[in-house]
This record gives structure tokens, C-alpha cells and sequence, in this order.
């Protein structure tokens, strides 16, 4: 099933055989392709990178290759919702999936990258549950590198947002501009490119 959004250059999607059933360190089938259906005539580059924004974790990006078909091996714990946006070599996106996904349990964890060796921590002041569109999210940064670089990925977008502060900014105050029930995750990289 690929993933139905805006106009894109390219969609991604799981394979139409494969239940999107993901657990860490066994791989699953991912297929790109032109999005016909919307009237692009630009060609995506490949290869492709998938970008995975797991809730109170790093973030993982894994070369997939040049596809069409393409397989991907998760390197998130188990217990963590995740969510995924694919983009071409030029950084053009195929999109931010439409659901947030759930990690399920594996016999095998040796895949997954050993935890960050930084002081980088990012918090979420005053706002839990639900965000409306419109409302201020404000996010708190400590520790790392300066500059820092937020990015918001949403559920069903046709990219993230990156937002980078000054040199001298810990602060952020990010308007939402979600959709109603659209899900959405808040990563920090610092000058090292380190995501929290």
C-alpha cells in the first residue's frame, strides 16, 4: 500500500504483501515510486533515505538504495511509536506516513545504535495531550552544541519543518499549523547533527 498524500515527485509505501508490522532489527519491504496519480513528471533521485522519528528517542536515518523495491531494518526499541518520511538523494520528499507506527517486540536487538553520548535534552513546556492547529508548542533546549535545529515531522505532511535557531537561542516557540488529530513529533539536532 503506498501512502496517498499531497502532489509529490515520488510515494512511498510499504509493500502491498507486507503488513506494516514493525520490529527492531528485522527487515521490511518498502516500495517508491513515481506519484503518476498526481501529475508529476519530475523524476525522483535516488537513492532514497528513510528518516525515523521514534516518541523519546533519537532519531535513526538509513540509506534504503535506489529502488524501486527497497528494504529497510528498523533500529528502534521495542514500545515506541514511530514516524516515517522518505526523501530522495536531492532531499525531495515522498511525504511523512499518514499513521504514526508501533515497534513491536523481536528476538534480536543487536541492530540498534547504542545511546547518545551527549548532554543534548529537549523539553516540552506546559503543553500535554492534545495540540490544537494554532496553538504554541514551546520547546526548551539544553546541553549540546549550538546552533540548534528543530524539526517537527506530522503525520500525512508532504515534508518536515526544520527551524534553526540562532547561536545564541535555547527557545523555541513553534505555531502549530497541524491538521485536527494529526499526530506529530518534535526532534533537536545540535552542531554535532546529534536528534534527541
Amino acid at each position: 500500500m503506498l501512502e496517498k498524500r499531497q502532489a509529490f515527485t515520488f510515494v512511498w509505501g510499504f509493500s502491498p504483501n507486507d503488513t506494516p508490522s514493525l520490529k527492531p532489527c528485522t527487515p521490511v519491504n518498502i516500495t517508491v515510486g513515481r506519484d503518476a496519480q498526481n501529475g508529476s513528471t519530475q523524476p525522483s533521485v535516488p537513492p532514497y533515505t528513510i528518516i525515523a522519528y521514534p516518541d523519546q528517542g533519537v532519531p535513526t536515518v538509513d540509506l534504503l538504495g535506489n529502488g524501486p523495491d527497497l528494504v529497510w531494518t528498523p533500529r528502534i526499541p521495542a514500545g515506541r511509536s514511530v514516524l516515517l518520511t522518505v526523501v530522495d538523494a536531492v532531499g525531495t520528499s515522498g511525504g511523512v506516513a499518514q499513521q504514526m507506527y508501533t515497534v513491536g517486540s523481536s528476538v534480536s536487538d543487536a541492530c540498534l545504535p547504542p545511546a547518545p553520548n551527549n548532554d543534548l535534552r529537549a523539553t516540552i513546556d506546559g503543553v500535554s495531550g492534545t495540540l490544537n492547529t494554532c496553538d504554541t508548542l514551546p520547546i526548551r533546549i539544553q546541553g549540546g552544541t549550538k546552533p540548534y535545529t528543530v524539526t517537527i515531522a506530522r503525520t500525512n505532511a508532504s515534508n518536515t519543518v526544520n527551524v534553526t535557531l540562532s547561536a545564541s537561542n535555547d527557545y523555541l516557540q513553534w505555531i502549530s499549523r497541524s491538521d485536527p488529530n494529526q499526530s506529530l513529533i518534535a526532534a533537536v539536532s545540535d552542531r554535532s547533527v546529534l536528534l534527541v
